[in-house]
């Protein structure tokens, strides 16, 4: 067994009664047997006792043979008249014994004891009382004959008193009897003890798998080391997150080999073995990285009783989206503080650049200008406009929008994309053809109708451009769901490709010659401020669908 599980494991004595009956059967019929043999051995030449223990040994092996095969059919315990049986035969072997062997001064009226304790052990208080109420008939038979109110052929008893066979026949009745009920009450005991324990190990087994059910649906890895160092247990998790195959009774220092630096396992089995419970190392926490993927943290606590160094519990935690999370975070305050800075300086370069721009411009307008002069003033005023353009897209991306909701007609809205997007030089009624599906023709919603008009615009602007040689297909469908908004604008252009499609929305990526790089990213800004979601799905050569979700405010 590689590793320890808490499941319900059969407790050693108790995978059922039955196989406990068959050997307390197999222990009181041999030791019986052979009780039975040995005294018969000193009756040589009676043939008839020795016929009776023969087929007492006979039944004795029909019997134990029929429970074996019904044991492993499955069937239940064959206590009845079978074994009744047994205890017959066994009386009459005992009787004789007792007939040949001169009655009541014989040696052997003890062994309906044994057999009187046999049958209260398996049959409580039935079984006793029989045996008992047999074995003194018995005794009452052998007083007769030493009384002579009997005979028996060629057996001659010596002759007793009434009042010595009285005082004989009632101390042996009295045993007889109160043995038969010690053994019943012992019985009944020991079944009331067997059901008890039965219980409580069935309690047990439940415990196990609750407990360790529980342990195994921890999203934490679960590790448990003795004073010696040497792993007892470990749940499920434990192996994946350690990205290595476990196995119990494993030293600490093969668990975290190549996982945590030497000298950290080195102080770690230290602690173990210590003890170590001080307030400085009474919990500590590690970091490994060595797991190819992952960031763990474990936090290990050492166990004491009676200040006695009973072990160590280490937790394994997976922190790698935590790690991501914070690198995010830091990534996201970087650039916020960079928008923030960006958006300062753009202010302070806008103004002198629409000086540069205008003088540029009325210095074009005059007549007495050179041509190579004009060439280079028109390109002072074009770069003027697009870095301009720049400028104006960095202070939108910057500026924190807070929305204004009233309810927008989706229709209507669109109407006023279209009519844009038809003014843009680029767009040919001849080439490119727009399409609506709109779920009842319109959708209202409260929203930021100036928000989601530059939204669209931008994303329907970039499907514009995408379009191969300025043919194509550009759609926009929109639907309502449950407790949001979806909208999508699709083309069929060029597509993008994975490493454009995961940097799309970064400020100042972009892949058009003329492009700020700020169009999706003020998108993805305006998106998050109406509390909603964006995502592209393209294929190269095929088109770009982006899809846009809303929630319905109320």
């Amino acid at each position: 067994m590689a590793k320890l599980r808490l499941l319900p494991q059969p407790v050693p004595g108790s995978s059922g009664p039955l196989k406990l009956d068959i050997l307390s059967v197999v222990l009181s019929r041999g030791v019986m047997f052979s009780v039975l043999f040995w005294v018969t051995l000193r009756f040589e030449g009676q043939s008839l006792i020795r016929g009776l223990v023969l087929i007492y040994a006979l039944s004795t092996v029909l019997y134990l043979g029929t429970w074996l095969v019904l044991y492993r059919m499955a069937r239940t315990s064959p206590i009845g008249l079978l074994f009744y049986f047994q205890f017959l035969i066994e009386i009459g072997v005992i009787a004789s014994i007792l007939l040949l062997s001169n009655g009541y001064h014989s040696d052997f009226s003890l062994l309906f004891i044994l057999t009187i304790l046999s049958a209260g052990l398996f049959f409580q208080y039935a079984g006793a009382l029989v045996m008992a109420l047999l074995a003194s008939l018995i005794f009452a038979f052998a007083g007769a004959l030493h009384l002579g109110i009997t005979q028996i052929p060629d057996l001659t008893f010596a002759p007793l008193t009434v009042e010595a066979v009285q005082i004989r026949f009632f101390l042996h009745v009295t045993l007889f009897f109160m043995v038969a009920l010690l053994a019943a009450q012992l019985s009944q005991r020991l079944k009331a003890t067997a059901r008890e324990l039965a219980g409580t190990h069935e309690e047990l087994d439940l415990f196990r798998f609750s407990a360790g059910s529980m342990m195994n649906a921890l999203p934490v890895g679960l590790l448990y080391f003795d004073a010696r160092g040497r792993m007892l247990y470990f749940n499920e998790v434990a192996p994946v997150l350690l990205a290595r195959e476990l196995h119990l009774e494993s030293p600490l220092s093969v668990v975290f080999e190549e996982r945590l630096p030497t000298a950290t396992v080195s102080d770690l089995l230290i602690r173990t073995q210590s003890g170590d419970d001080s307030e400085s190392h009474r919990t500590s926490v590690l970091e490994m990285d060595a797991v190819p993927g992952k960031i763990l943290r474990m936090q290990t606590q050492c166990l004491n009783r009676n200040e006695a160094p009973l072990g160590l519990i280490c937790i394994l935690m997976d922190f790698t989206h935590e790690k991501r999370m914070e690198k995010a975070l830091l990534r996201s305050e970087r650039m916020a503080a960079l928008g923030e800075m960006s958006a300062r300086i753009a202010h302070e370069i806008r103004n002198p650049l629409s000086s540069v721009s205008g003088s540029a411009q009325m210095l074009l307008e005059s007549p007495s200008v050179a041509e190579e002069d004009a060439r280079l003033l028109q390109l002072i005023v074009t770069e003027s406009g697009r870095l301009n353009r720049t400028l104006t897209g960095l202070l939108d991306y910057a500026k924190e929008k807070v929305p204004s909701y009233r309810m927008v007609s989706l229709a209507g809205l669109w109407k006023k994309v279209s009519m844009v997007l038809e003014k843009n030089p680029i767009f040919n009624k001849e080439l490119v053809t727009i399409r609506v599906l709109m779920e009842n023709d319109d959708i209202g919603f409260l929203s930021d109708q100036d928000v989601l008009f530059q939204i669209l615009l931008n994303v329907s602007m970039n499907g514009l451009q995408a379009l191969k040689n300025g043919h194509g297909v550009l759609e926009f469908r929109a639907s309502r769901g449950d407790g949001n908004i979806l909208m999508e604008v699709s083309d069929d252009g060029v597509g993008m490709d994975e490493e454009s499609m995961k940097r799309a929305f970064e400020p100042f990526f972009t892949t058009k010659p003329d492009g700020t790089g700020l169009g999706l990213a003020s998108c993805l800004h305006y998106v998050q401020s109406l509390d909603g979601g964006i995502e592209i799905d393209s294929t190269p050569g095929k088109g770009t669908t982006v899809r846009i979700h809303l929630p319905i405010k109320t």
